[in-house]
């Protein structure tokens, strides 16, 4: 569902806050110009100035939201998304990794009587 910036950041705070005990969400971004992709011949090149855009996706498996971003709105929107981004990944448990003791090749033989 493509919505504007403003939508896009608050139903992404709504996605975090759904999934902040279980589940993931993945936000994606891709510089894009808007366009879809042709094929371009080699005789014909045609220098034009393109606006590039940011396309910014989020999904959680369920629910895909999307938005494209002007080059004149990015730091206003990266600002925002940070802010969301911060506050919501301090709710986030780091996971404690076990550690794992190496095994050796020879085994210990601990029944060697001594002379």
């Amino acid at each position: 569902m493509l919505l504007t910036n403003d939508q896009f950041l608050l139903y992404l705070k709504k996605l975090f806050e759904s999934n902040q005990k279980t589940g993931s969400v993945f936000v994606t971004l891709k510089r894009t110009n808007g366009q879809p992709p042709h094929k371009t011949n080699s005789t014909k090149k045609k220098k034009q100035t393109t606006n590039y855009r940011c396309l910014c996706r989020a999904t959680d498996g369920k629910k895909k939201i999307s938005t494209y971003i002007e080059h004149r709105n990015i730091v206003r929107f990266q600002i925002q998304y940070n802010t969301i981004l911060q506050t919501n990944l301090k709710l986030v448990k780091k996971i404690v990794k076990k550690k794992k003791t190496k095994k050796s090749k020879f085994p210990r033989k601990s029944n060697i009587q001594k002379k």
